[in-house]
């Protein structure tokens, strides 16, 4: 795991990405989880649901949803 410098502005802080941890579009999603921070790019989060529907079996829900009915 790489160690980088954060700079501080007023509004902001910035830190340099080592380039292999470089990504590749121009917006990211930044979020804080407790002292870690995540950067996500935005163009990713269709790749990333897309890519995980290939991690369910095929007799997925084979029977349809087991859903009871709805009272009216």
């Amino acid at each position: 795991m790489d160690k980088e410098k954060l700079s501080n502005a007023v509004l902001s802080q910035t830190v340099c990405l080592p380039k292999a941890s470089r990504l590749v579009d121009d917006e990211v999603r930044a979020s804080l989880d407790g002292n870690k921070a995540e950067l996500e790019e935005l163009a990713s989060n269709w790749d990333s649901l897309l890519n995980s529907l290939e991690k369910f079996p095929d007799d997925f829900m084979k029977h349809g949803r087991m859903q009871p009915k709805i009272d009216e």
